[in-house]
């Protein structure tokens, strides 16, 4: 009898994981070097869960809304982390575990898949992009095993429901999922060989059926808000576009964007290139449903330069080596040398991955997690510096408002460039949102209804979005000049003496990206 069953080996690696994942996360968040990715989707569900009302309004339009329903349940943007992140780690381990070849190839894999940088960091920084490595790694593997099955007693029925169950969450996660659906029903057509018609036209239905209700609930959402089904497009504070960080978008209009995606796709993820090379030469048929499930990455990547919403993130690669195994799984044998070319491969990818994160060509939230974690210094100057003083600056004015903010007290703020602070502070009602009816009388007589305000500064980045000091510029108020110091009372009180929105209010914290003035 084995004294290690698989059921219990299988668990010990899921609770290792777990637990090194979230030491790993809750070391990050009191460091308060968690993404805004993390913190979007936790004060979103802190909302969602706790108020204040009207809450359809303010996460209704909000991508992506898988997540922060389950964040909402979860309570923590770290516990949904733990839970995809633990699931997608177990994912590849089965899937490695799979493969034809001597433990001594697979071991190397596995070690080579999760040592990564781009993976690493896609475990560190973003809930999302784990969510789309999971449920697409998935998806395409049910979409392979129709075309080349491995096990013939799996029943149809049973892949094509798991199948519709697996790309429904991808339609919650990002839109662009949305243009891919007519490509997957366009392989649910051609992943079998038959001239059942009818049988087709099942197929189409059944794994897209759950994918339209999904997206058609969510413009009905979106037109009970505002009258227009495509409201979250242009709604500030969407999720799609991350506030401080528009400024890395890469927009690749028309061809561009295919030149763009290939270029990316190449530098990153040579292996993969590779692989699907190989596998079109290992199975000849299914032209159309080979080329397009092979080309997936391609066509996401394409949807975001097209959509003007790629950002250089190491974590959209990180997403897509999931489907480095799954394609090696379609190889009923291969020999050592190729194995060994896949290895190298896998090394090359991950040492140029490492090396791209240290000279800072992905998003400074990425190389800032990617250095502490390394134990390399933060630079003195530039995108990255600029990106902690940033999170000290939110730390400074969470503790103060930690420390004085009384029962009933309010803070008005808007949530859509500052919403890193319902986070830190774990409480939404203690702020006057912009979805509250309150917070246009707020913004007229902050006096009568709030205690606070707080402002994000005008520092070049993201220029007037925040509709609170937006409302102060239209007053004509001088603008108070950042200093170290506490300022004087008199002066500053003979400045906001016009009649300025933070008239009766004295600035009590004063740094480089943000002011926070307290009711006289």
């Amino acid at each position: 009898m084995n004294p290690f069953p698989p059921f219990w080996r299988n668990f010990l690696i899921g609770a290792v994981v777990s637990i090194t994942l979230a030491g790993v996360l809750i070391f990050l968040d009191s460091q308060n070097l968690l993404s805004l990715e993390f913190q979007f989707i936790g004060a979103k569900a802190i909302i969602a869960a706790q108020g204040p009302d009207p809450r359809l309004s303010a996460i209704g339009y909000v991508f992506p809304p898988f997540l922060i329903y389950l964040t909402m349940l979860l309570t923590s943007p770290i516990s949904t982390q733990i839970l995809l992140g633990t699931g997608l780690i177990s994912f590849v381990i089965w899937l490695v575990s799979q493969l034809q070849c001597r433990w001594f190839w697979r071991g190397i894999i596995l070690i080579l898949l999760l040592l990564n940088p781009a993976f690493l960091i896609l475990l560190m920084t973003s809930p999302t992009w784990t969510a789309i490595s999971l449920f697409l790694g998935l998806s395409v593997l049910l979409y392979w095993h129709l075309i080349n099955p491995r096990d013939q007693k799996y029943p149809l029925s049973v892949n094509l429901v798991l199948l519709g169950l697996t790309l429904a969450p991808l339609v919650l996660l990002r839109y662009e999922f949305w243009f891919l659906s007519p490509v997957f029903m366009i392989l649910s057509w051609f992943c079998i060989q038959s001239d059942n018609i009818q049988l087709k036209f099942t197929m189409i239905l059944v794994t897209s059926f759950m994918s339209i209700v999904s997206i058609s609930g969510f413009l009905y959402v979106n037109w009970l808000i505002n009258s227009d089904p495509f409201y979250f497009l242009d709604a500030v504070g969407n999720g799609l576009r991350w506030p401080s960080m528009e400024f890395l978008l890469e927009p690749a209009p028309g061809l561009q964007a295919l030149g763009s995606s290939l270029i990316w796709l190449g530098k990153m993820l040579p292996i993969y290139c590779l692989i699907c090379i190989l596998v079109s030469y290992r199975i000849r048929d299914f032209l159309v449903a080979r080329i397009l499930l092979m080309a997936l990455p391609m066509l996401v990547l394409i949807l975001l330069f097209w959509q003007n919403n790629f950002l250089p993130q190491a974590a959209i690669f990180g997403a897509f080596s999931i489907l480095i195994p799954v394609t090696l799984l379609q190889f009923s044998q291969i020999t050592p040398p190729f194995y060994g070319l896949i290895v190298i491969t896998l090394l090359l990818s991950l040492m140029f991955n490492g090396y791209s994160l240290n000279l800072n060509r992905f998003t400074p939230e990425e190389s800032l997690v990617w250095r502490q974690m390394t134990g390399q210094s933060v630079p003195k100057t530039g995108a990255i510096s600029r990106w902690r003083q940033r999170q000290l600056d939110q730390q400074e004015i969470s503790d103060v408002l930690f420390r004085r903010l009384r029962p009933e007290q309010k803070v008005l703020l808007d949530n859509t460039v500052n919403f890193s602070f319902i986070y830190l502070l774990q409480n939404s009602h203690v702020f006057i949102l912009p979805h509250q009816y309150e917070f246009s009388v707020a913004l007229s007589q902050p006096e009568e209804v709030v205690d606070y305000i707080l402002v994000r500064r005008e520092i070049g980045i993201q220029p007037g979005a925040d509709k609170v000091l937006n409302r102060q510029s239209t007053q004509d108020t001088p603008e108070v000049k950042p200093t170290n110091h506490r300022p004087n009372r008199r002066i500053l009180t003979q400045q906001l003496d016009d009649g300025g929105l933070f008239n009766h209010f004295e600035l009590i914290v004063n740094n480089t990206f943000y002011q926070l003035f307290q009711r006289e």
